[in-house]
């Protein structure tokens, strides 16, 4: 048998895996594309409740940053660059794993209290999801 043909345990497991994995990013792109259009957002929270999450935004500012509009970068979410530094800092300080993610949680916090205080529920991205569920459900209601 010719030596790159040959299976072995370890291939059949690591297809399997393989096969598994593919399957679960399948259902879980099914599922996300079937919320976002009954609720208008990909957001779990923002689509279940109408509220933002903290990171809402998020996703916009570093489709922002990659195209070069540094500006509406900081507008959709200022914080954008914080996943990006926590994880070179935890790649080379991992003794600081725990301070690292627990200042990187503050950070967002404090930013997420100062949006909704000054954004939320009018200014994009901290507008209220009137297509969420919780909405959908009070609107049938009445």
């Amino acid at each position: 048998m010719n030596k790159y043909f040959k299976f072995s345990n370890k291939n059949i497991k690591f297809g399997k895996i393989l096969i598994l994995v593919l399957l679960g990013l399948s259902i879980i792109f099914f599922f996300m594309k079937k919320f976002g259009e009954i609720t208008g957002s990909i957001c779990l929270i923002r689509g279940l409740t109408g509220i933002p999450c903290p990171s809402c935004g998020m996703s916009r500012a570093i489709i922002a940053i990659i195209n070069g509009d540094i500006i509406n970068a900081f507008k959709f979410h200022p914080l954008f660059w914080l996943p990006f530094i926590s994880l070179v800092l935890i790649v080379f300080k991992r003794r600081f794993f725990k301070q690292i993610l627990i200042g990187s949680i503050i950070l967002i916090m404090i930013v997420y209290i100062l949006r909704m205080i000054m954004f939320f529920p009018d200014i994009e991205p901290m507008k209220y999801n009137e297509k969420s569920i919780l909405n959908q459900i009070i609107e049938n209601k009445k």
